[in-house]
């Protein structure tokens, strides 16, 4: 499950060597060659799948086989995949994230999805590998819980600290 950026380029190019802003997307050593200069680019199509171009002939898919990733991996979660002439299907804009609310076992039982621009949509398990968006009888948990209850039963003298959302809790953890 993804937990943070779901975006598929940004996925490729923390696996990438030499990697630089170009325009609307980025310019990176290509990993399937011996590459001394950037001769690969990468950028986001109007649907959310990575588009990626090596400009000495590499296949995309040696491309993405060269860092450990497959071919699905140049596609957006099924979430936020196009439908019916959408970009994206709840009309938000682009899935940056995933935040999932876990109980003291570990189950999720409860997830926030961050779009770009700002907006958020809360959904809950279906029992069957999807979602219901609605958070009808889940009281979610505080975020992150089990690593909260591990951190007190290993180190009980240890600060806790009170964020104001799931981002900041994530990046005060990094």
């Amino acid at each position: 499950m993804i937990t943070g950026v779901a975006d598929p380029v940004e996925n490729l190019v923390s696996h990438l060597e030499g990697v630089r802003k170009s325009g609307n997307g980025y310019s990176a050593k290509c990993p399937a060659h011996e590459d001394r200069h950037a001769s690969l680019t990468l950028s986001t199509g109007n649907d959310g799948r990575a588009l990626v171009k090596c400009q000495a002939g590499c296949a995309t898919r040696d491309i993405v086989a060269a860092i450990g990733l497959t071919m699905a991996d140049l596609f957006p979660p099924r979430e936020a995949r196009p439908t019916n002439g959408k970009v994206y299907t709840n009309g938000s804009g682009r899935v940056v994230a995933y935040y999932e609310y876990r109980d003291a076992e570990g189950e999720v039982v409860a997830r926030k999805t961050r779009y770009e621009p700002k907006a958020f949509r809360q959904s809950r398990p279906d029992g069957n590998g999807g979602w219901i968006h609605n958070l009808d009888g889940v009281t979610p948990p505080l975020y992150r819980l089990p690593e909260l209850l591990n951190s007190a039963e290993d180190r009980p003298d240890e600060w806790v600290f009170l964020c104001e959302g799931e981002k900041d809790v994530d990046r005060l953890i990094e």
